[in-house]
């Protein structure tokens, strides 16, 4: 798999996607950027949805996300963005209409900034976290983590299980919300962080019994973020073996 890094502010009309390529797109709120302007790039329902948010940086979080995600969507399939067929599907989770059926998309936002996974054919899943400090991280993993990613905290400064915990996390919520289960299935998956930076999915439970292998990349992005994306492959090994 092919995974390719791009910033939105290219402000691209056109986009195309290899069977092959996963695009992962990254934005934050402009300067002088008024959510009035956002709201306009929204359908009815998602204007209604901003407006419940009481917090107005949560609101205007919310428009930034999806009116970036309708413009490159629009590029990518070639239709304006207003009628970009955003639907539910299992347990809330965003995706296009049926006549859209093979491209797959997951979307994260934290703090001003935005991720955006892209692909073909395979469940994807994105986290976007920035990196802060964490309080009571050994309660944390504990609740958290399995065996063997608890084992990850042994030895470290607190500096370093500040940054592994996030990296872990990160990981597991990107793996999890790709499954349609969001943050509520920690302690039910189990990842395998190799020395050679490689992750692997040892145990799943996927409510949709797929028994598709799961992949995993991290990155840190700067300046102070990180990003994981997680999608089916088929082409790997089976997961636990």
């Amino acid at each position: 798999m092919e995974i390719i890094l791009r910033n939105a502010k290219e402000n691209p009309t056109f986009l195309s996607l290899g069977e092959n390529e996963l695009h992962i797109w990254e934005w934050s709120c402009p300067e002088k950027w008024q959510i009035g302007e956002g709201m306009k790039q929204l359908i009815p329902e998602e204007r209604e949805k901003a407006e419940r948010f009481l917090h107005p940086k949560v609101r205007e979080q919310f428009v930034v996300a999806r009116a970036g995600l309708r413009k490159l969507l629009a590029a990518y399939l070639q239709i304006p963005p207003l009628e970009v067929p955003i639907e539910y599907g299992f347990n809330g989770k965003p995706e296009l209409a049926q006549a859209f059926g093979a491209w797959q998309f997951n979307l994260s936002h934290s703090e001003g900034q935005v991720a955006l996974g892209i692909i073909k054919q395979r469940r994807i899943g994105i986290d976007l976290e920035k990196i802060r400090e964490i309080k009571n991280i050994p309660s944390l993993v504990k609740r958290f983590f399995c065996p063997a990613e608890i084992a990850l905290f042994d030895g470290l400064s607190e500096k370093e299980q500040n940054q592994q915990f996030l990296e872990v996390w990160t990981c597991k919520e990107a793996l999890l919300k790709g499954i349609g289960r969001g943050i509520h299935g920690l302690e039910s998956s189990e990842l395998i962080f190799g020395k050679d930076d490689t992750i692997r999915v040892h145990r799943l439970n996927d409510p949709q019994n797929r028994d598709y292998p799961w992949q995993i990349r991290k990155y840190m992005r700067e300046p102070c973020w990180l990003l994981a994306v997680a999608w089916e492959d088929s082409h790997e090994a089976v997961i636990g073996r």
